[in-house]
């Protein structure tokens, strides 16, 4: 037996901004049903419209997978979201690992219901953490470089937040064309992308985690049928 077969080997689903992408949802559940994992994380933005029904039909969806939810919202969410899976400023604790959640999304202001400042996320506390789950990525890495301009659309602050903890997993959503994987400081930082459109797939991804805090993440873009790892 290998030593690597020996470890305590915990797994996360991850599945990013959904946008009332139902049909894309459904080909992301079908693909997970026959994998392995303690919870599913998701990254926020249920909604599509001003008002709809899809953070119910979303975590509806989910549930079917038999395992618990954990989420932040998205800046197009309300923030209040009231499900025992909501992150949002608290923590969970999952297959030995803590987890918490930013969500919202900021500096920039575009009228949508849940939008913060840096210093309003400086001022935030949070609980200790393993995973961190923040909608918005960090700001100046590969994960926030909008497609076309080039500008940099992330947060300084959610960066403080990574490079002030060390190695562990920020995951995040948000700037939807930019799926990948960065490090900031020691801390693995993860887009998993988005379902909803703009750039939206029907994609998701697998986080595990070994002897290590750092993770090995796998990334299925079930559309054009390729996997990668980091």
């Amino acid at each position: 037996m290998s030593s690597r077969s020996k470890r305590t080997i915990t797994r996360f689903a991850c599945i990013g901004d959904y946008h009332g992408q139902a049909g894309r949802l459904a080909s992301v559940i079908e693909a997970l049903a026959d994998q392995d994992f303690v919870a599913v994380l998701m990254t926020g933005d249920f909604r599509c419209g001003a008002w709809d029904d899809s953070t119910r039909i979303a975590l509806e969806m989910v549930a079917k997978l038999g395992v618990p939810i954990l989420f932040v919202p998205g800046n197009h969410d309300e923030p209040g979201i009231v499900h025992p899976g909501n992150v949002d400023g608290r923590g969970a604790e999952i297959g030995g690992m803590r987890i918490a959640g930013v969500g919202g999304a900021g500096p920039h202001r575009f009228g949508f219901p849940y939008e913060w400042s840096e210093d309003d996320i400086r001022a935030r506390h949070l609980p200790d953490w393993d995973i961190l789950i923040a909608h918005a990525p960090p700001f100046g890495t590969t994960l926030d470089r909008l497609r076309g301009c080039g500008e940099h659309a992330g947060s300084v602050a959610i960066r403080e937040r990574a490079e002030a903890h060390g190695p562990g997993l920020l995951l995040c959503g948000h700037i939807h064309e930019c799926v990948g994987v960065d490090l900031v400081g020691s801390c693995t930082c993860y887009n998993v992308g988005a379902l909803g459109e703009p750039y939206g797939r029907a994609q998701f991804g697998l986080v595990e985690f070994a002897s290590s805090p750092t993770p090995l993440i796998t990334h299925v873009d079930l559309e054009s049928g390729r996997t990668w790892q980091a």
